[in-house]
């Protein structure tokens, strides 16, 4: 199957965040399973930290 990762599933996969379900996790470890980011993901974590950085000062 090809899985598209929508940008917080990504973000709580590498994090290891406890809000991805057991089904999520199960999907992701599936070594059958093509993983896929969208670059406007990236486009959006990078806004995302810059704009914190800005709020950090």
């Amino acid at each position: 199957m090809r899985v598209l990762f929508d940008t917080h599933t990504f973000l709580w996969w590498i994090t290891d965040s406890s809000r991805l379900s057991f089904t999520v996790r199960s999907i992701i470890s599936d070594a059958n399973n093509k993983l896929f980011f969208s670059a406007a993901s990236g486009w959006e974590i990078a806004i995302k930290a810059n704009t914190l950085a800005n709020l950090r000062g």
